[in-house]
């Protein structure tokens, strides 16, 4: 069976963490719904912060475009401006 690395993914519905998608060599999981919360997400993207100091992408939909393609906005969170705050307020 090949590899997949898909890192920590996770679906917010109405601004709530719904399903949390995460690879190892053992394939693809999901995450228990019980341990998909505000709390579980930062304490596990904050552990092994890489030099970059990137610990997370954000992508949402953000209309569309004159060519009626999807426009979609990308953000970088960092180790400084992650937090469950962040999130509550942004998401």
């Amino acid at each position: 069976m090949p590899i997949v690395f898909l890192p920590d993914t996770i679906i917010f519905k109405f601004d709530i963490p719904e399903l949390w998608y995460f690879g190892n060599e053992r394939g693809v999981h999901r995450k228990l719904k019980i341990n998909t919360t505000l709390e579980n997400i930062e304490k596990t993207f904050m552990k092994n912060v890489p030099s970059h100091g990137i610990v997370a992408q954000y992508m949402a939909p953000k209309g569309k475009s004159e060519s009626k393609k999807p426009l979609i906005t990308i953000q970088y969170l960092t180790k400084d401006n992650f937090s469950k705050e962040y999130i509550e307020y942004y998401f």
